[in-house]
């Protein structure tokens, strides 16, 4: 396994645990029909969960694409965040491996990664915070160039979906 890939999954593994939450008080079925169809791709049903261990609560809701050998993850997770957004300054890195980014994006604070070796990446969209809450929603994709990842997660309404959380919180 490439080294950039290891990071991109520890990268992962530390944005899901970003939102163990607590006080969210909502269903996943809330938040599946943000993750629409997207043309040319089969979609497996969305799927999600609502975990409750009393002081600590998640909500996410999951949708899986596929188009020949390349895929996609799409997800929106809502939470009280372990770590905050706001020390997260605009930044790109890049070497032979793959790319990251932090950027902001239509009022988004984005973080990207792709592995160029690998043809996979992630777009991670900061969707709000409130007070100790926040949300977001990921992409991750394999078998895509960066372009084309970046045009799948714009197939997704960033702007909508931050409505539709802002009223669970």
């Amino acid at each position: 396994m490439h080294p950039f890939s290891i990071r991109l999954g520890l990268a992962l593994v530390l944005i899901l645990t970003f939102f163990a939450a607590t006080g969210v008080a909502a269903d996943h079925t809330l938040l599946t029909p943000l993750l629409v169809d997207i043309n040319g791709w089969k979609a497996e049903p969305a799927s999600g969960m609502t975990m409750d261990m009393g002081s600590s609560r998640m909500i996410n809701a999951a949708r899986e694409y596929r188009q020949g050998g390349k895929e996609l993850n799409a997800m929106v997770m809502l939470g009280n965040q372990a770590m905050t957004q706001g020390s997260m300054q605009a930044m790109k890195a890049e070497n032979a491996e793959g790319k990251m980014s932090v950027s902001t994006i239509d009022g988004f604070k984005v973080m990207s990664q792709y592995s160029k070796t690998e043809k996979s990446g992630a777009v991670i969209v900061y969707l709000t915070q409130e007070q100790q809450q926040g949300a977001m929603f990921t992409l991750v994709y394999k078998g895509l160039s960066e372009e084309e990842g970046w045009n799948a997660a714009k197939k997704f309404n960033w702007k909508e979906m931050k409505n539709s959380v802002d009223k669970l919180f």
